[in-house]
C-alpha cells in the first residue's frame, strides 16, 4: 500500500468516480443488514474503489456508507469516508462498534495511518444528513460519484442548485 498525506485522501475521496459495478440485495433470512456494493474507478489515474451500503432492517438510523481505496499493485483497501446513523450502546449493532449518539463521519487520515489505527478512526457529528436516503445523498456528492441516479433513481429528484436552509456551512 503507497503512504498518503492528508492531500492524497481528500483528493481522493473527492475525484470524479464512475460506476463500474453496483449490486444490492436484500437481507437474508437471519440477517440484520440490507447491503449494497459498488466497484468504482476514477475518472483520471484510473485508482480503483469500492463502496460498501449496510441498512438495519430494525434499526432505521443505523446505516453505513463507507468508501474504500483499492491499491492497484497489492490489492490492500483502507477506508476513506464513512457516513453512518446513529447506533446505540455497545452490544446493540455489534459488540465492537463504539457508541455514537447522533448522526456522525468517519474521515481517514494520515496520522491514524501512521499510527497504526483504522485509518477512519475517530468521527465527527454532523448535521448533513437526517436519514439513510439523506446520507446516501451526501455521500454521492461528497464521494463525486457520477452517474448515481442511474441506480438509485431518487437522487436525480434533488435540486442541486437549491440552497439547503439547514447546511451548516462547517459541516465536513
Amino acid at each position: 500500500m503507497k503512504s498518503f498525506d492528508d492531500d492524497d485522501i481528500a483528493h481522493l475521496i473527492g475525484c470524479p468516480k464512475d460506476i463500474v459495478r453496483c449490486t444490492q440485495r436484500a437481507a437474508l433470512p437471519n440477517e440484520l443488514m440490507m447491503r449494497g456494493n459498488m466497484d468504482l474507478v476514477s475518472a483520471e489515474n484510473d485508482e480503483r474503489f469500492q463502496v460498501f451500503m449496510r441498512k438495519s432492517i430494525e434499526l432505521v438510523d443505523s446505516f453505513s456508507l463507507g468508501l474504500m481505496y483499492v491499491d492497484r499493485t497489492d490489492g490492500s483497501r483502507i477506508i476513506l469516508f464513512r457516513c453512518n446513523g446513529p447506533h446505540g450502546p455497545p452490544g446493540i449493532v455489534r459488540p465492537d462498534i463504539p457508541y455514537h449518539a447522533a448522526f456522525h463521519i468517519h474521515r481517514a487520515t494520515a496520522a491514524n495511518i501512521a499510527a497504526g489505527l483504522k485509518p477512519e478512526s475517530g468521527a465527527t457529528e454532523t448535521r448533513a444528513y437526517a436519514s439513510y436516503e439523506e446520507a446516501l445523498d451526501f455521500f454521492m456528492e461528497k464521494c463525486h460519484i457520477v452517474g448515481a441516479e442511474r441506480y438509485f433513481p431518487k437522487l436525480a429528484e434533488r435540486d442541486l442548485g437549491q440552497p439547503d436552509l439547514f447546511e451548516d456551512p462547517h459541516d465536513p
